[in-house]
């Protein structure tokens, strides 16, 4: 099932062109090229489609969303693009086909490129290379170069300085056209290193850099050690001497201290016995008096109590006795309040009733005066209303003569201000026409003089550009054959450079090598000396090893350890470690008898403890394997590592019943259907115990492993090997390409030579042309200007003709406004007379009228105002009389509230003093019977005083004895712990090592005596007898160590200084080259300007890049200031520039000419047939003009909704069928 979907998927998608424009393929198949595309899953290209290329030019074409630009995000991504926003994703797992409504997503992305290597110009010894890169969707990723596993890093070595990359110009698409001029110094400069071939340089230099910062560190670090141990040593000789002391008088005092400690412990024991009797008597009789203290404290307590309750029910009576006699004190406070309150409220009321008789008849006369003053008021309005309206006819009239007059008046100014205007003005306008006419004199004789002067001009020009024309064929001419002979230096300069770049790119892998030789030695050694040493064994194990290996004992070379006999294969080292653990110290040993021989010199010489295997004794079985439903092993242990038959029994007992899983989840599954029986370890290292306890984490790895060290050597020694041999067949091929250099220098020197010749020849020509050039620009321009002052000159003749005419016309119109202006004044004159005398009369009528008003209204106004005063006297007087009213009816309400509480209030107090009375008899009942309760009290507390003595007494003499008893336990078990922690031993053993003692006070003092002499040693490290040994030979081993650095070093820095030097010479030479093309390439596309690269001040490896333009008829500006066309344009002319210098094998255009007009996108069409000698071109756009040029056309169509497919087309085989 699957096959079939695959082969038609095949027939479906490889319907590319494979035999079109055969002749013409085969012509320019001279380089390496681009074969073919195979996707697989990759964005919408869900099914396998295979893209089929031959030299020339490949167009892909199809409507906006159809799937063409992933066509060029593939080929990015399989170079190693990690940046997910070049290939317009959030997260790189978007690259996978993320599935449609019909059909579901893919779990990988696979890309590959297939390459035409014949020439050999990638460095790898196969006819074609294929480069392919997967990606999952568990987030795991593999790139493969001829289908075998290598790194990302492999595929950028590959690819270095050949343009090919996902950083090179062999990928340029819209954002990099703008990246190429207005994106980041860095990401320009990235660009045009690329093109001038020093990448593989610099990232030597920057991979040596890197190894001589660690091998600085390193070098700091080894002698930073070794300053370390040589301050050490002198103090460690003396502390070893000193701790060797220490060990003999410590093994006297030892002695002594256990027989003193066992004699005090039989002393205490007896002692121990007289204190328990003691103490037993003194409880009996403490208790007895206890028990009476108790009894007497009960009764004590109990008439306490008594007496308390009792004072409490007093305390209660006294409160409610006062309590009732002081509220009887104030009841009778409150009757003599209210007494006085009832006779002010009565005298009140009475003075209220009299003020208000007096308001009353006020208020009747004041009423009668406000009547009288309203009838004269209503009178003096009436006559004042006829003044205003007979006035009011007189004063509309005044008004409108005041208007007129100010109107005529305003009309007779302005005529006379009109008429001194014209006359200043006629004045102006006749001598301003006697000016214009001599003007219009002068004008006309200088347009006769430029008339001449321009027919002058016409002949030269004549001549100059029949001149020119002669010249610029002669030119193109000696162009034809300059170009010839530069193709030619450039082809030879190439072939030279392509040599040289091969013959330093062996040397410089040549010094890699040796300085990868060297290091590699120095690792070689360490690793042997570490095995030598027995790094990474525990302490008694390495000093053991140590000392069988120098001896000349008979067990020499019978003895080893686990960690030496057994080795795991390869994948296993870690598993195998865990299994171990400890386990790999073990030391094994021919019989059981030999184990007790090392046993005793680990004892005798204090190195420590070991176990021991003997072959003799030690057996072991290997457990069946499981069989499992779910989980999976890998297999038992013991069938992972590879031993002698001999060791068939130790390797069983350690591994036997030890299983191994990939994983712990896989692990856990198998020891769970196992029933937890047996041991699982992982390739992680983490351990399913028997039981099903676990055992991981993090693992600490200071240095590597025993066995991961061993198969480190095994590795590096292969490594070494492979090197050398590689080392060789490099130095023969590079003494082969000495001699071809040689020739190839020859021939481009002759090359070089009749360029040069032609170039002299060209300058020559060059500058007469511009000559020519500049004679004619000078004399455009100089007739230009005199055209335009011509035109100038029969302007200003035209205006001053208008001006006059004008000006006539104005000086008749002021003359026949002046004849009318004394017509109108005269008679305004007359008018003004008869107003003003009408005004007057007026005025005078309505000034006697007006005062008659004035008087009126001023009586009016003070009637009207006593009649206000009226008014509001009248409302004050009603405010008095209510306010009188309510507060009589308040009053009255208050005195008889007053005389009902004086009632209740004296039946309450009568009451009170009945209750005060049984209470104090009461009071002093309570008193009587509090007495007697004291003297009882009294006489219960002196008993209880009496016992508390005698009680304090036996308490005193019982602690004194158990204190002692307690302190003598303590000694007791101080003495035991001394034994246990101190001596390290049991009480039987401390028993069995005690010595006769006669005199104990005699011992004491020799006891005293060593821990003086132990004292004045001062601190003791009794390590430092071993640690002496070891610093001693680590320091010797560090010491050789750090020369291999320090020459490691130097070489290192030969090599970085060797890249610098390169580097420079290289870029200076391109950059030079390039420039030229890029103007070059400028000129043609634009038709003419200039462009340049400017490299900027400072190191030329590391100064700012800047593009400078001047399309034709424009000001030299900056990039930036372009337009879209005319930048995209210019990108164009950098790339085709590069191009020409350095072609890369194939380069895909990704719609750059998009924002171009037809014309330019024509040119851009001409200028990639030309580059498509050398280069392959890959097109994906939309233009016609692009699509014409292209020798094959593939069509990105989605039949499918979200499911790209391919359609192509062989346009060469269809222009030659039609002719």
């Amino acid at each position: 099932m699957f096959r079939e979907e695959e082969d038609s998927s095949r027939s479906a998608t490889r319907e590319a062109p494979r035999n079109h424009g055969a002749k013409k393929a085969k012509e320019r198949r001279r380089h390496m090229y681009l074969k073919s595309i195979e996707i697989r899953g990759f964005k919408s290209f869900a099914d396998r489609t295979l893209l089929d290329f031959n030299n020339g030019i490949t167009a892909v074409v199809g409507p906006n969303g159809s799937g063409k630009s992933n066509i060029s995000d593939a080929v990015r991504w399989v170079l190693g693009e990690q940046k997910v926003k070049s290939l317009r994703g959030g997260k790189m797992e978007d690259v996978i086909f993320a599935g449609t409504d019909f059909r579901k997503p893919l779990g990988f992305a696979e890309v590959t490129l297939l390459l035409d290597n014949s020439e050999k110009r990638l460095p790898i010894p196969y006819q074609e290379v294929s480069v392919t890169r997967k990606l999952f969707r568990s987030g795991e990723s593999e790139y493969l170069i001829n289908n075998t596993s290598c790194r990302l890093k492999d595929i950028h070595e590959l690819f270095m300085d050949t343009g090919i990359g996902k950083e090179g110009y062999s990928l340029i698409g819209q954002g990099k056209i703008e990246a190429i001029l207005s994106g980041k110094m860095d990401d320009r400069r990235a660009l045009l290193e690329e093109a001038a071939g020093i990448v593989k340089y610099k990232s030597r230099k920057e991979e040596s850099e890197k190894k001589l910062g660690n091998t600085e560190q390193n070098l700091l670090r080894v002698q930073d050690i070794l300053k370390t141990y040589d301050e050490r040593i002198g103090p460690l000789k003396r502390e070893k001497e000193k701790a060797e002391e220490f060990l003999i008088l410590s093994k006297e005092q030892r002695s002594i201290s256990i027989s003193l400690i066992l004699s005090d412990l039989e002393d205490f024991e007896k002692e121990q016995k007289i204190l328990v009797s003691r103490r037993d008597a003194a409880q009996k009789e403490y208790d007895q008096v206890a028990q009476k203290r108790l009894l007497a404290g009960e009764k004590l307590e109990a008439i306490e109590q008594s007496m308390e309750e009792k004072k409490a029910r007093e305390n209660e009576q006294k409160g409610l006795f006062y309590e009732k006699r002081d509220e009887s004190e104030a009841i009778h406070r409150d009757l003599a309040l209210l007494s006085q309150k009832i006779e002010d409220r009565q005298a009140q009321i009475l003075k209220n009733e009299k003020a208000q008789s007096i308001t009353e008849e006020r208020v009747t006369l004041e009423t009668q005066a406000k009547e009288q003053l309203a009838l004269e008021i209503k009178e003096g309005q009436e006559k004042i209303q006829e003044i205003q309206q007979l006035l009011q006819g007189k004063k509309d009239r005044v008004k409108e003569l005041d208007n007129s007059l100010k109107l005529s008046e305003n009309a007779q100014k302005g005529l006379r201000d009109e008429e001194e205007d014209a006359e200043e003005k006629l004045k102006f306008l006749q001598e301003e026409v006697q000016g214009y006419y001599s003007q219009r004199d002068t004008l006309k004789g200088k347009i006769d003089h430029t008339r001449s002067v321009l027919d002058g001009y016409q002949a030269s020009m004549t001549m100059n550009l029949m001149a020119k024309v002669d010249t610029e064929k002669e030119m193109a001419a000696l162009e034809e054959k300059r170009r010839v002979q530069e193709q030619y230096l450039v082809l030879k300069s190439r072939e030279t450079q392509e040599v040289q770049d091969t013959i330093k790119s062996i040397e410089l892998s040549m010094k890699n090598m040796d300085v990868e030789l060297r290091g590699q030695d120095a690792q070689m050694q360490l690793l042997k000396n570490m095995e030598h040493q027995f790094e990474g064994y525990t302490k008694a194990v390495k000093s053991l090893m140590t000392f069988m290996k120098n001896s000349s004992h008979k067990l020499k070379d019978q003895v080893h350890l686990v960690g030496e006999v057994i080795k795991p294969k390869s994948g296993y080292e870690l598993a195998l470690e865990m299994a171990l653990g400890s386990q790999v110290n073990h030391v094994i040993t021919p019989t059981d008898q030999d184990a007790k021989t090392l046993i005793d010199i680990l004892r005798a010489r204090s190195f420590g403890r070991a176990t021991f295997f003997p072959l003799n004794v030690i057996k072991g079985f290997q457990a069946k394997d499981p069989q499992l439903k779910r989980g999976k092993l890998l297999g038992n242990l013991l069938t992972l590592v590879d031993f002698e038959p001999k060791y068939q029994g130790i390797a069983a007992n350690l591994l036997g019943r030890i299983f191994v899983a990939k994983n712990m989840e896989e692990g856990l599954v198998a020891a769970k259907e196992m029933g937890y029986s047996h041991r699982i370890v992982t390739l992680e290292g983490d351990i399913i115990n028997a039981g099903g306890s676990l055992t991981g984490g993090s693992i600490y790895k200071k240095s590597s492993g025993i066995f991961s060290r061993k198969k480190d050597l095994e590795d590096l020694m292969a490594s070494h090997e492979a090197l050398q041999e590689k080392r060789l067949e490099e130095l023969a091929e590079k003494q082969s390409l000495e001699k071809v250099l040689q020739e190839k220098s020859r021939m481009e020197r002759e090359a070089s030579f009749g360029l040069n010749e032609l170039n002299l020849e060209k300058t020559k020509l060059a500058e007469r042309l511009e000559g020519f050039k500049k004679d004619v620009g000078r004399l455009q321009q100089v007739m230009e200007q005199t055209k335009r002052s011509h035109e100038h000159q029969k302007e200003e003749m035209a205006l001053l003709v208008a001006d006059i005419e004008k000006l006539d016309d104005k000086i008749q119109g002021f003359s026949k406004q002046k004849v009318k202006n004394k017509d109108y004044l005269k008679e305004l004159k007359e008018k003004r007379t008869k107003e003003f005398k009408e005004f007057d009369e007026l005025n005078s009528y309505i000034m006697e009228e007006s005062i008659k008003e004035g008087r009126l209204e001023e009586a009016l106004e003070a009637k009207k105002e006593s009649f206000q005063k009226q008014e509001d006297m009248l409302l004050e007087l009603a405010k008095q009389l209510r306010s009188l009213a309510e507060e009589t009816i308040q009053l009255k309400e208050e005195r008889t509230l007053a005389k009902e509480t004086k009632e209740a209030l004296e039946e309450k107090q009568g009451m009170l003093t009945k209750e005060v009375a049984a209470l104090e008899k009461a009071l002093d009942e309570m008193s009587m019977e509090e007495l007697k309760d004291k003297v009882l009290l009294k006489e219960y507390a002196q008993e209880e005083r009496t016992l508390d003595e005698e009680f304090h007494v036996l308490d005193k003499d019982l602690y004194k004895v158990k204190d002692a008893l307690e302190k003598l336990e303590k000694e007791n078990q101080s003495l035991l712990n001394k034994i246990n922690d101190e001596l390290n031993l049991t009480l039987a053993e401390a028993k069995e090592e005690r010595i006769p003692m006669e005199d104990k006070d005699l011992f004491r003092k020799k006891l005293n005596t060593l821990r003086r002499e132990i004292s004045s040693l001062g601190h003791v490290n009794v390590a430092a007898i071993e640690e002496f040994r070891e610093v001693s030979e680590h320091s010797t081993f560090l010491s050789s160590q750090k020369e291999d650095l320090e020459k490691a070093k130097l070489e290192l820095k030969e090599i970085i200084m060797d890249m610098t030097l390169r580097m420079r010479t290289l870029f200076t030479e391109n950059f030079k080259v390039m420039n030229e093309n890029f103007n070059d390439t400028f000129r043609r596309l634009f038709q003419g300007g200039n462009a340049k690269l400017i490299l900027g001040d400072g190191d030329i490896l590391e100064a700012p890049i800047e593009i400078s333009v001047q399309p034709p008829g424009k000001k030299l500006q900056n990039i930036t200031l372009m337009s879209g066309g005319e930048k995209v344009l210019s990108a164009i002319a950098l790339t085709f520039a590069i191009l020409r210098m350095k072609p890369t094998p194939f380069c895909i255009l990704d719609e750059i000419e998009a924002a171009l007009d037809d014309a330019n996108v024509y040119r851009f069409a001409e200028f990639l047939s030309e580059f498509a000698r050398e280069t392959q071109f890959i097109l994906i756009t939309h233009r016609k003009g692009t699509m014409e040029s292209a020798d094959a056309l593939y069509g990105v169509t989605m039949e499918e909704k979200g499911i790209s497919k391919i359609v192509s087309m062989d346009l060469s085989a269809a222009r030659r069928k039609n002719g």
